[in-house]
């Protein structure tokens, strides 16, 4: 995503807290002069603010996605997913941030797996969520 969103000329700032990426994901977006990586956690609601500073669009795409890591560390999954998204929600609010993003793709994903084989909730492909208000004045 920061690639082409560099690519098409756009300023972007990375937030990652690398708990399960690598620098090397990130590799060619560092040597773009638009781009700008900062290391944190959802879970740092002031880091995060101060990240969103200046934004106009965010993408979270941060999530625990792994089903059976989430069984075995419910609390972790919880705050990263749960506490971690509401602060991101929180964050683009507090910054004027006009667009944000939330894509649970791989979370669905890991869902859809679980319960499709259970055959009591299949979730197929990727269910596109429309805004439901906008953020403040």
């Amino acid at each position: 995503l920061a690639d082409r969103l560099l690519a098409d000329g756009k300023q972007v700032t990375g937030w990652d807290n690398f708990s399960t990426g690598l620098d090397r994901f990130v590799a060619g977006a560092l040597k773009h002069p638009n781009f700008k990586l900062v290391r944190g956690d959802n879970l740092d609601l002031p880091a995060l603010i101060a990240a969103m500073k200046g934004c106009d669009t965010v993408f979270h795409l941060a999530a625990q996605s792994n089903v059976l890591g989430a069984v075995q560390d419910v609390e972790y999954s919880f705050t990263t997913n749960v506490t971690g998204t509401f602060n991101v929600l929180k964050a683009a609010t507090d910054s004027r941030v006009k667009t944000s993003y939330c894509c649970f793709h791989e979370l669905m994903k890991s869902a859809s797996k679980m319960m499709s084989a259970s055959r009591i909730w299949p979730v197929r492909g990727f269910t596109r969520l429309g805004p439901i208000a906008k953020p403040g004045p």
